[in-house]
């Protein structure tokens, strides 16, 4: 069988993190580029950009939370200096139950941008006041990301504008818990070109830095395009392990549009956006995701993951929980929403992706389109889901909350998978009745079934019964049933049964050479003579390859396979494919192979 549901699950509230940013309560104002922290007491910090946190152009906001979602107070501005626009924030816990935020300050160290931070006790209160962290001022410094050690030290990483001689390049800071700063150290080895756009994810006393970079590649053109690096450090930035790529390559004239970098129990994982130009001028975003053990080593290949905008990621116990922002640009309008799914380390995708908060469908109304999703996972398992609910295209000043302008989050409960069997039980004849067959066990406890039918993984209109009776549509095909009940939390589980093979064809070959395909039922294949090529396809199928030096492939399904008489050279070529399969080869030297 094959479980359809996530390891986690959505409550089904959507809870509104800022409190203010209305004028007058009523026109919405722009709040973006969220960034979460799960607390030692169990709650959470959320950090956010806001137009109007002060007077002067963007400020960085904050506001504690309990573990459900409940605020622990008002949203407080992080920045002391408010002139010009405070932006991009990042948060990171501290030992105790306080934390760290950083961002990035346009002109207060009198020459573009520059990376500041402030640290909070687990009061909320401030711990001393903003600090400077960068300190090449004729330069910009942007894009922050903060790591904290178990010692309360934390480091800084920031993307430099032409500090390394070459475009934009990664950099950083070691801030010990009493406030002492170590030498700024850069991170990236190459620094033709650009790096930049770092994320961080802290590992024991160490952690792991990934940042985009250019590439070259020598076909079918000489392009410079977007890479995905990273290396693990020590403490103070020292350089761990080589700088190691994920073999990310973004299409032509385009890049990496985002990145993201998680670490659990099995390794540090990877994910990121890669934009494409279609013809019509609009873009198109693929996500990938890639894991690796500590050292460096790939333990599952690149894998496509819920595809996105922007991305964000979060290691739990479960495996890899990739979040993306989706949003569909069609003539006349678009339309957005939140995706999640969860992999495994080795890239095996655990349930399907669940799609959340439907955005706008036209360019002037409904609630906004979802942007820069933000993740983290609290002490009881749960991930809270965030992002920003954009205000563009919006013709609207009189919204409910959560509406565009909003920092808009949900929470994402552990869901027990079910366990268990569920076959369909019957013969594969015209008219044979298949009875769904679910044996389940569900921790979170079996709610009411409901089914459909599908063939083909298509559903079959009014097959919602435990019951179906197969019909000459059927032939050929594979039939399956789901299961649909909701548990014992609420939480919607879907199930679907082991594919049945229907009854087939019957395919008879010439004297000459036939290239003869069966198909997802059970099928009866003779070859005849002639040195034939025989695909059995899906279904347990009975195939036999006659006079002539054949070549047959079961394919899915419990195969019985036939070479057929043959001498000295007329040898046959059989493989089982997957399944329990029975081979014979018949007279001749033949070659068996039995599948898996």
């Amino acid at each position: 069988m094959d479980i359809l549901s996530s390891p986690y699950a959505p409550t089904g509230a959507l809870l509104t993190l800022n409190g203010s940013g209305r004028d007058n309560g009523a026109d919405p104002l722009e709040q973006g580029q969220p960034a979460l922290a799960a607390l030692g007491g169990g709650g959470f910090v959320a950090a956010w950009t806001s137009q109007g946190g002060d007077d002067s152009g963007t400020a960085v906001m904050a506001r504690l939370f309990a573990a459900d979602g409940t605020p622990s107070g008002a949203d407080f501005r992080v920045n002391n200096y408010t002139a010009s626009d405070q932006s991009q924030p990042a948060v990171t816990a501290l030992p105790g139950g306080g934390f760290a935020v950083v961002w990035t300050s346009h002109q207060q160290d009198g020459q573009g941008d520059g990376i500041y931070m402030q640290r909070y006790g687990a009061d909320g209160a401030p711990a001393g006041g903003e600090v400077q962290v960068s300190s090449d001022a004729p330069h910009d410094q942007n894009a922050p990301d903060i790591v904290v050690s178990p010692d309360g030290g934390v480091f800084v990483a920031w993307s430099s504008l032409g500090q390394d001689g070459s475009g934009w390049g990664v950099y950083g800071r070691r801030i010990e818990a009493d406030g002492t700063q170590g030498p700024e150290v850069r991170l990236n080895q190459a620094t033709e070109g650009d790096q930049r756009d770092v994320d961080l994810a802290a590992i024991g006393n160490r952690f792991v830095a990934a940042w985009t970079g250019d590439e070259t590649r020598m076909a079918p053109d000489y392009l410079l395009e977007d890479s995905v690096t990273f290396r693990v450090m020590q403490p103070g930035g020292a350089k761990g392990s080589a700088e190691i790529g994920t073999g990310a390559f973004a299409f032509p004239q385009r890049g990496v549009a985002d990145l993201a970098v998680a670490v659990s129990a099995t390794g540090l994982h990877l994910a990121w956006v890669q934009e494409s130009l279609r013809g019509n001028g609009y873009s198109d975003y693929s996500s990938f995701a890639q894991s690796f053990t500590l050292e460096g080593t790939a333990l599952s290949p690149v894998i496509g993951v819920a595809d996105g905008r922007a991305i964000a990621l979060v290691g739990t116990e479960s495996g890899v929980l990739t979040a993306a922002s989706y949003v569909s640009d069609y003539r006349g309008g678009s339309s957005g929403e939140i995706r999640f799914d969860l992999h495994g380390a080795a890239g095996a995708a655990q349930g399907g992706t669940i799609a959340l908060s439907p955005g706008r469908d036209a360019p002037t109304t409904g609630p906004g389109l979802p942007e820069t999703p933000a993740a983290m996972q609290l002490s009881d398992g749960s991930v809270i889901l965030a992002w920003a609910q954009s205000l563009q295209g919006s013709g609207s000043v009189d919204l409910p909350s959560p509406g565009p302008g909003d920092i808009i989050a949900t929470r994402l409960i552990p869901n027990a998978l079910p366990e268990g069997s569920f076959i369909l039980s019957g013969e594969a004849e015209p008219g044979a009745k298949l009875t769904a067959v679910p044996d389940l066990v569900d921790p979170d406890g079996l709610g009411a079934f409901s089914y459909q039918w599908f063939r083909g993984g298509d559903a079959i209109a009014e097959a919602t019964g435990t019951t179906y009776s197969l019909t000459e549509a059927d032939r050929g095909e594979a039939i399956t049933a789901r299961i649909t009940y909701t548990d014992g939390h609420g939480v919607q589980d879907v199930v679907e049964s082991d594919p049945f093979a229907s009854f087939g064809y019957e395919l008879l070959g010439t004297p000459n050479r036939d290239t003869l395909t069966g198909s997802e039922g059970r099928d009866s294949i003779q070859g005849l003579a002639g040195d034939d090529l025989i695909r059995g396809f899906g279904g347990s199928d009975s195939i036999s390859g006659g006079l002539g030096a054949d070549t047959l492939d079961g394919g899915a399904g419990d195969d019985v396979l036939i070479g057929g008489p043959g001498e000295g050279d007329l040898r046959d070529v059989i493989y089982g494919g997957a399944g329990n399969d029975r081979i014979d080869g018949g007279y001749g030297n033949d070659q068996l192979h039995g599948g898996t």
